[in-house]
């Protein structure tokens, strides 16, 4: 459970960082990398994958190439092909994580409970997530960002929400 704690974390971590300074629909389709990466990574591991899946996984990214490429990336200003920004790659490397848990998931997976182990992999990743809310906490406090990150908190429409 720790493992696909870890690495379902990293995808969202990663994934959240780049969104700082990367368009939101540059981000959605860069992290459909993923579904590139795993079939990729499982290859690397040995694992036996069909012929149409990779002709699947090359269609998908031609199809992402030209979605994601030629765009805005965040900076405002037109990005030349294959030009990736600072958060683009944060983004790219939440991909290959959510495919690491893909992967591990599916090696792990048949040997445990799937109550058991959703269980275990939820309360470890609110562990994680609230020791970066800890950081954030303790960061933004010493800083500007204080007053805006923590704005919502008197909005009871959020609390209801959540």
């Amino acid at each position: 459970g720790l493992e696909l704690a870890v690495w379902n974390f990293l995808a969202q971590g990663l994934l959240n960082v780049g969104l700082l300074s990367t368009g939101s629909a540059r981000a959605s389709f860069l992290t459909q990398t993923s579904v590139v990466l795993t079939p990729l990574l499982s290859l690397a591991c040995g694992t036996k994958v069909a012929q149409i899946v990779g002709w699947g996984c090359g269609l998908a990214l031609m199809g992402l190439t030209l979605l994601s490429t030629g765009g805005d990336s965040g900076g405002g200003s037109s990005a030349a092909l294959w030009a990736f920004s600072r958060g683009d790659w944060w983004v790219l490397g939440g991909a290959l994580s959510w495919s690491f848990y893909l992967l591990r998931l599916s090696q792990i997976g048949p040997q445990h409970s799937e109550i058991h182990l959703q269980a275990t992999k939820t309360g470890l990743l609110a562990i994680l997530y609230s020791i970066w809310l800890l950081i954030e906490t303790i960061t933004a406090a010493t800083t500007a960002t204080a007053t805006t990150s923590w704005s919502w908190m008197g909005n009871w429409t959020v609390w209801a929400a959540l």
